[in-house]
């Protein structure tokens, strides 16, 4: 019938069977869920869901897997009970004329965007919070540089937490008073400094001082610690350096690269639809280009409503002639145009700028 191109009812289906399957046709009809009530089904199979996870987190409490836990990771855990039961706020329905009267009511308002602190990324990167954004580059190529410099920038009007998986706070600290400052970092790590780099590095702490921003160490931090402290420190922004570092939460990932970065990206995009702007870091597969090069897992791409490489040709090419410039390409954005934004990068004091036009 369905290859003839009937129409597929009971009553076509009786005749086209004959009377001996009355009977059955009629026990079959019962039984078969009917499309009418999809959204009740839906709605159900949601519940399901969430009391199995709920039933899950406090099986593990009750077996005493919790008791040896760390604090942060044990607040992560309780903060993953509060987000399942928090699933429905996530589920908001809207009809036509909800979103139409939104509309109408921002309608000649200019949208509000976060701030790069460089005038052609902001031109071409429009990032609210609820965005999950992807930053890929190469060992050294100066993704945490470029980070540090944008969160910090961030910190003037947002609360700011800087989760460093790799790199040391006495590091950072060197590598942002050298941004901040101008001042060559190899002078401020040898103690070298002359009295003009002095009096800079004093101005800067000014500048600096009330900054809200927040630098935690968290090597083997897992994406339930990294939760808990957004939670904590009320975040409006969160920078993770870099995602293939977090462990998984889940111990049968453990060891399991695709399934513990899959597991993290998809956290970290809940966390940033949760009302949390997430810029994660990532390293870039050997070989691999474009898209392609996200080391571990294609969920990243998929999760992203942000990916942003940052290419250097002199970090191939030693003749290059753009030495000291960096592309920031943008190879996906949900909201916005793709393309290629240039900066100038100024090695001595691992500092991004503006390329003058």
């Amino acid at each position: 019938m369905y290859g003839r191109g009937d129409v597929i009812d009971p009553l076509t289906v009786k005749a086209a069977c004959g009377s001996e399957f009355a009977t059955w046709l009629k026990e079959l009809e019962q039984i078969t869920p009917s499309a009418r009530y999809c959204g009740a089904y839906v709605d159900k199979l949601l519940e399901l869901s969430r009391r199995y996870r709920l039933q899950k987190l406090f099986r593990e409490a009750l077996d005493g897997n919790f008791a040896g836990l760390p604090m942060e990771e044990l607040i992560g855990k309780i903060e993953c009970m509060n987000s399942v039961v928090a699933d429905d706020n996530d589920q908001r329905s809207s009809t036509m004329t909800d979103l139409l009267t939104d509309f109408y009511g921002r309608m000649g308002t200019e949208r509000q965007y976060l701030d790069w602190g460089f005038d052609e990324l902001n031109r071409y990167v429009k990032v609210k919070p609820k965005h999950y954004v992807v930053v890929g580059a190469r060992p050294s190529a100066g993704k945490t540089a470029f980070a540090l410099q944008v969160a910090l920038h961030m910190a003037e009007k947002h609360n700011v937490t800087f989760f460093s998986l790799e790199t040391d706070s006495e590091t950072v600290e060197d590598r942002i008073m050298a941004a901040q400052a101008g001042v060559d970092l190899a002078h401020i790590q040898s103690g070298n400094l002359d009295e003009a780099e002095t009096v800079t590095l004093v101005e800067a702490k000014r500048k600096l001082a009330d900054r809200n921003f927040h630098f935690y160490e968290a090597t083997g931090v897992t994406v339930d610690e990294i939760r808990a402290v957004t939670c904590r420190n009320k975040s409006d922004i969160i920078v993770v350096d870099y995602l293939q570092l977090v462990r998984s939460s889940d111990p049968k990932h453990i060891g399991k690269e695709y399934e513990t970065i899959t597991e993290v990206t998809t956290a970290l995009q809940r966390l940033a639809k949760s009302g949390v702007c997430v810029i994660a870091l990532s390293q870039l597969s050997r070989g691999g280009e474009g898209m392609a090069a996200l080391r571990g897992s294609g969920q990243i791409e998929q999760d992203a409503d942000v990916v942003m490489f940052i290419y250097r040709d002199d970090y191939y090419n030693h003749d290059s002639p753009d030495k000291g410039i960096s592309e920031i390409i943008i190879a996906k954005q949900r909201n916005g145009p793709i393309g290629t934004v240039e900066l100038v990068w100024l090695p001595r004091y691992t500092q991004f700028v503006n390329m003058k036009k």
